[in-house]
């Protein structure tokens, strides 16, 4: 039998939900070995943001069977490895589309049983996300060397004076992108304030002249010691320079240079410039998040 679904409105998932909800994702975690929430639904989760769909399928004992999350047209569903198989994926799925039919929804690390769900529904793959990865210490792991274009230089980010710049620029470098381009100023400062965060590896490319921001490497070390290239991006207007290419080697060294073994980073597997960039620095594909919607056409 399906369980109650509860719905929380936004930003007001209890303390006790939050503690339910974290036990959950690290229960499926461990099963599968790909956290099923991404970074925006974690924070969401944490610190509450409106306009986000929370649903929760309780247990008797004050857990979690199931959990599901929409915002900005972006689904998400875990389901405890204990209560698999019993249809409250299908009814969470269904709770959301209901809301926002034409919804997409995340399968990260394209899990079968993300795929079984998506079908069950009639949707069809419309996005790969690869998780892309490569050594920075150890054997067959020497970095190319850093080359900077004349008149740019790199120094680190300054919490509070390079908010809103960096801002800005990361609003026009990533026009087009569905998530890295909607960042708000409450964004930042959520990411400021996680314990990953560090300013002496949010890198900034500038110009010397008059220190306007060309491009950026913002560089991540998580809990377990791997390094991640978080975003890089470049103002549209410099591009053809060498300063994605740059940008991305001063991270990776910095990432070196504090010890770290493994550097990831993700990728839209159909954006093939990027792609063959990252491969052209040695990264390799390692696993894939899968989006799935209603079929086009």
């Amino acid at each position: 039998m399906v369980p109650e679904i509860v719905s929380r409105p936004p930003s007001e998932l209890t303390d006790e939900d939050r503690r339910a909800l974290r036990t959950l994702v690290e229960r499926a975690t461990r099963a599968d070995g790909v956290e099923p929430l991404n970074e925006e639904s974690r924070l969401a989760a944490r610190h509450g943001t409106p306009d986000r769909t929370h649903l929760l399928a309780p247990d008797e004992d004050g857990g979690l069977r199931g959990y599901a999350t929409l915002a900005n047209g972006a689904a998400e569903v875990v389901i405890d490895p204990a209560h698999r198989g019993h249809g409250i994926g299908g009814e969470l799925l269904d709770r959301l589309r209901a809301e926002d039919p034409d919804l997409l929804l995340w399968s990260h690390g394209d899990l079968d049983g993300g795929r079984r769900l998506a079908a069950s529904r009639g949707l069809a793959p419309r996005r790969s996300l690869w998780r892309m990865e490569r050594p920075v210490s150890g054997e067959f792991s020497e970095l190319p060397p850093v080359r900077l274009p004349e008149g740019v230089s790199v120094r680190p980010f300054r919490p509070g004076e390079d908010d809103e710049t960096w801002l800005e620029l990361n609003a026009r470098a990533f026009a087009d992108h569905p998530e890295q381009g909607r960042m708000t100023l409450q964004d930042l400062h959520e990411r400021q304030q996680e314990s990953w965060f560090d300013p002496t590896g949010f890198l900034l490319l500038v110009r010397e002249e008059d220190d306007a921001v060309v491009a950026f490497h913002w560089t991540k070390i998580d809990e377990h010691g791997t390094g991640e290239v978080y975003v890089v991006g470049v103002d549209p207007e410099q591009q053809g320079h060498g300063l994605g290419r740059a940008a991305t080697l001063v991270g990776l060294h910095h990432l070196a240079e504090r010890g770290v073994g493994t550097v990831e980073l993700y990728v839209d597997g159909d954006n093939d410039p990027a792609v063959r960039t990252y491969g052209g620095l040695g990264f390799e594909r390692a696993a894939v998040d899968r989006q799935y919607g209603p079929p086009l056409g």
